[in-house]
């Protein structure tokens, strides 16, 4: 299987949508993007030998150890029943992110399915933004910030 999508095909349309993109090592972009609720670091990764583009979407904020174990239950929460996304928190450095996958095998760039898969991601991400701020911030359990969001 060879994939016929290039970095450059990426690149391009991040640039189309307006988005300031840095360019990294091993073909990665960076930039930042703002939601409803906050801004993020958008990182987007094309691993060739993978034939994956890989998504993320971090938060501006770290976790501290009091809290970890309640971030940690919520991720768990926030996960059950995502479908295209997947919450991601490393507890020994204290980020939290969103990741999406798109599998390339044997197909060029499809802009569309970038696109919404793009677009899922940032909306998760920005929605969940409050409810990891009250367990964070605000010293809410994971049950408590996910009824609270919920209502």
């Amino acid at each position: 299987m060879a994939t016929r999508v290039k970095f450059d095909d990426i690149v391009v349309f991040l640039r189309e949508e307006g988005l300031n993109i840095s360019i990294g090592p091993q073909g990665t972009a960076y930039t930042k993007i703002i939601g409803k609720n906050g801004g993020y670091r958008l990182t987007v990764r094309f691993i060739r030998e993978k034939e994956i583009i890989v998504i993320y979407i971090e938060y501006p904020f770290v976790i501290d150890l009091k809290s970890i174990s309640e971030v940690l239950e919520l991720s768990s929460e926030v996960n059950w029943g995502l479908l295209f996304t997947t919450c991601e928190v490393n507890a020994e450095k204290g980020n939290i992110r969103f990741r999406s996958t798109i599998l390339t095998d044997e197909s060029g760039f499809n802009s569309a399915q970038f696109s919404t898969i793009l677009a899922t991601s940032c909306s998760i991400a920005d929605n969940y933004l409050p409810v990891f701020k009250s367990v964070i911030y605000g010293g809410l359990t994971a049950k408590e910030a996910l009824i609270k969001v919920s209502k």
